[in-house]
């Protein structure tokens, strides 16, 4: 597998949610029928589906990871720079969790039709699905829903939640994750394009534990 730069995050292409749904291939009736679940059902079980690709990564899944962006007409790579897929990742697992949920049907072949079907309503309901974690980021602060980094908010962080990690001096996130668990020294997490060596570019799906210094803040689920 190539070592390659990757395009930062504030770099990643703006997606229009609304447009990717009508390439979607749901009817407006099938929206109009999408279960309904408690905002807790659905991020237990988004946390569950995350964890079912722990182990992918580009050298040994390059085709999934390639799903993962396509749901937002991305390649892998944009010239000579691989792109980033934590975000993108998260999105696919959310959309999925939407459609199994729903007993909405799909197979290898429609699968990024139905799920872009769901996109808004996953915004609508839950968090703005992006390939840009400072979109999802400020999609949240807008609807109430970002905690800050605090000892307080800290407290209120539970399973499922979304984190937001920042590895550098600026003011931008540059990594995201779900919260499988929060103590008083870390947080657990499942993370999409996260690796041993680099943080926000190395390529697997993996378990980690976070200190609480690289951590910008959460996003509220339930």
């Amino acid at each position: 597998m190539e070592d390659l730069q990757q395009i930062p995050d504030h770099e990643v292409p703006d997606v229009d949610i609304d447009k990717l749904a009508e390439e979607g291939t749901l009817s407006e009736q099938i929206f109009e029928s999408l279960a309904t679940y408690d905002s807790k059902a659905f991020t237990l079980e988004l946390l569950q589906v995350c964890s079912e690709y722990v182990g992918i990564d580009r050298s040994n899944n390059l085709d999934q990871v390639s799903r993962f962006l396509k749901l937002f007409n991305l390649g892998v790579k944009d010239g000579k720079r691989w792109m980033p897929y934590c975000a993108a990742g998260l999105s696919f697992a959310a959309a999925k969790n939407l459609c199994n949920l729903s007993n909405i049907k799909y197979d290898a072949t429609s699968a990024l039709g139905v799920f872009k079907s769901v996109l808004p309503t996953i915004r609508n309901r839950y968090f703005l699905p992006s390939p840009s974690c400072f979109r999802i980021r400020d999609h949240a602060i807008k609807q109430k829903k970002w905690l800050a980094n605090s000892a307080a908010n800290r407290k209120l962080v539970k399973p499922g939640y979304l984190v937001l990690f920042q590895f550098d001096s600026d003011t931008l996130p540059d990594h995201i994750g779900i919260v499988k668990s929060i103590d008083s020294d870390s947080v657990q997490t499942i993370e999409f394009n996260t690796g041993d060596f680099d943080n926000i570019n190395g390529g697997a799906v993996a378990k980690k534990d976070r200190p609480f210094k690289v951590i910008q803040g959460f996003i509220k689920l339930y």
